[in-house]
């Protein structure tokens, strides 16, 4: 019997098994791929860390700790997982009432400031003169966050994992889970007090099954296939794709030591993109990608190599 289940082990679920088997508890990870790999929700080398979270305040301890966690973890596994270069965010000048977004560089500061963090609400002219190479339009409004960067998101999922395995964690990889049920032991070795039924969970997976006291579902896209049949019609996966083009000039100049990432925030959900400079020891090219929301697809399924007509066509739409 575990103390504790985790199924899924990318950015949520390593974090989680790591923590748990830091803490002395009996903790099995099942992954149905190795991670880290590029088959969920944890791939693609890095991901954005902002401290003035425009989302919400009630994100800022969350994501404050989790600074002081990659810290904890580049001193015991001697690696570098969190690149403060800092960041920038562009809006509409004018945003539409209703977006999803609305006015994000606003939100961003008056959460900056009510946190005593640096944020900076600067004018199209300013990021220029720091930076010209971002062609940024007179229209558009922009903040800067120094204190943001970027996390190595896949070197943490194995950071996490290699140190969850060290400190006791049972970890099932290329095993697929079938199911995760709720069990009510009345055996006679079950914890019973004063005819108390001991709950546990049962996981099914087709190598065989597991008991744990509790689980966490952590599998990204795939949750579905383990969600009630309400939940699963209640979740929509979509189809984000993440280029990497090559730099005219030394890629050296957009490194993470030399340049900020960029959110570009527009009117609609698939006007956004983003770009990331380039960390130490990662894929020699700038990073760009787009969300949409608009088609759905299945993880098992989707098409994971990108189209040339797709790579003209964002170049065409975001980058030219």
């Amino acid at each position: 019997m575990f103390d504790l289940a985790i199924i899924g082990l990318g950015a949520m679920g390593a974090a989680v098994a790591f923590q748990a088997a830091e803490r002395g508890a009996r903790v099995l990870g099942i992954d149905q791929h190795n991670p880290p790999h590029e088959f969920g929700s944890t791939h693609a080398e890095t991901r954005i860390s902002r401290l003035a979270v425009g989302e919400g305040p009630q994100y800022l301890p969350f994501v404050r700790r989790s600074h002081e966690i990659w810290r904890e973890l580049e001193a015991r596994a001697n690696t570098e997982l969190l690149h403060l270069c800092g960041g920038y965010i562009f809006t509409e000048r004018e945003p539409v009432a209703g977006q999803r977004w609305e006015d994000f560089v606003t939100e961003t500061d008056h959460i900056a400031r009510g946190a005593g963090l640096g944020f900076d609400v600067l004018t199209p002219a300013q990021v220029r003169s720091a930076h010209p190479w971002i062609k940024i339009l007179d229209e558009n409004r922009a903040g800067f966050e120094p204190t943001a960067g970027l996390v190595m998101a896949e070197r943490c999922v194995e950071v996490q994992l290699d140190l969850a395995a060290k400190a006791g964690a049972t970890l099932r990889t290329n095993e697929r889970v079938l199911s995760v049920e709720p069990t009510n032991d009345r055996s006679p070795g079950a914890d019973n007090v004063a005819g108390r039924i001991d709950e546990s969970v049962t996981i099914t997976t087709e190598l065989g099954s597991y008991q744990a006291k509790q689980a966490v579902i952590a599998t990204g896209p795939w949750i579905r296939d383990l969600a009630t049949e309400t939940h699963a019609d209640q979740i929509t996966i979509t189809r984000q794709v993440v280029y990497w083009f090559e730099p005219e000039g030394d890629i050296d100049d957009f490194s993470v030591d030399q340049i900020p990432y960029i959110m570009w925030i527009g009117e609609r959900d698939e006007d956004y993109f983003a770009v990331f400079p380039t960390p130490p020891g990662g894929t020699p090219a700038v990073k760009v990608l787009g969300e949409q929301f608009l088609e759905t697809t299945d993880p098992s399924t989707v098409e994971r190599t990108v189209s040339a007509e797709e790579i003209a066509r964002f170049h065409a739409d975001f980058v030219a």
